[in-house]
Parts: C-alpha cells; sequence; structure tokens
C-alpha cells in the first residue's frame, strides 16, 4: 500500500510532466489560440474600429493596414489583435497628418484683363520678328511689368 506522501509525489509529478508535454507541444505547433490577422474577428473594419474607441479615422487606417501587412509579410500571429496594436501604438505612437493648409487664390486685382493681353500680344508678334528679344524687353519693361506682376 502507498503512503500519503508517496501519492502525493506521484501525482505532482504526472501534473509536471503533462504541464511540459503541453508546453513541449505548443511550441512546436504554436498556440492554437493565436490566429492571424485576417482570421481574427477585428478583420472586418467595424469590429476593429469598436475595439479602439476614441482613435481618429487616420490613426485606425494606419494601424489596420499596419496589422495586415505585419500578418501577411511576417507571418504574425497574436490571440488578441486589438491589444497588439495597442501596445504598438504605445511603444511607437502615431502621428495625425497636420491638416492642409487652406487655399488662398492670388490676388489678381491689378493683373491686365484678357482683352489687354490679346492686345499685348498682337503688338508682340511682329515687333519680336523684326528685332532681337532683349532689345525689345528692354525697350518695354512697363509693359512687361503690366503682363507680368
Amino acid at each position: 500500500m502507498l503512503t500519503e506522501d508517496t501519492k502525493h509525489f506521484i501525482r505532482e509529478t504526472v501534473k509536471f510532466e503533462v504541464a511540459e508535454a503541453v508546453k513541449k507541444a505548443l511550441k512546436q505547433k504554436g498556440d492554437p489560440r493565436k490566429h492571424s490577422f485576417q482570421h481574427s474577428q477585428y478583420y472586418d473594419k467595424v469590429k476593429f474600429a469598436e475595439g479602439l474607441k476614441g482613435w481618429s479615422k487616420a490613426k485606425l487606417r494606419h494601424y489596420y493596414e499596419a496589422a495586415m501587412l505585419h500578418s501577411e509579410s511576417k507571418g504574425a500571429k497574436y490571440c488578441n489583435w486589438v491589444a497588439a496594436v495597442k501596445n504598438w501604438d504605445k511603444m511607437k505612437p502615431f502621428d495625425e497628418p497636420a491638416p492642409k493648409p487652406e487655399y488662398v487664390p492670388p490676388d489678381t486685382s491689378d493683373a491686365a484683363s484678357p482683352a489687354e493681353i490679346r492686345e499685348a500680344l498682337k503688338k508682340l508678334k511682329p515687333v519680336a520678328q523684326n528685332r532681337s528679344m532683349d532689345k525689345f524687353i528692354t525697350e518695354n519693361k512697363k509693359l512687361k511689368q503690366r503682363l507680368m506682376p
């Protein structure tokens, strides 16, 4: 008959051996809970956004693409992709792109009208054929300043 100490020793030994066998199997096959991004529930963009509430659209788009590329190129697998993305953001925060400045059209209040430009071009063509351009430009500085403010 076995003593209580022997029974306890056998139970602990079996637990340890089973635990080691499970660890070895997980190392060989990989953790079955881990999966690629394409097979995760967060592959759906709506669920991805729900998992990361409060993030801007640009930040969500950046990390969604980063998770896809990381999973495809490196074969990365995680149990929880949202937690992985949050850790990536902690390690290297995403810089929001600066807002684009508003377009301000140039001031054309003192520019020549289309009619004035046509008249000037009519004058330029015959004169430019007869004279050198440098001489013509020096003689008509006022016309040049008016056409090109």
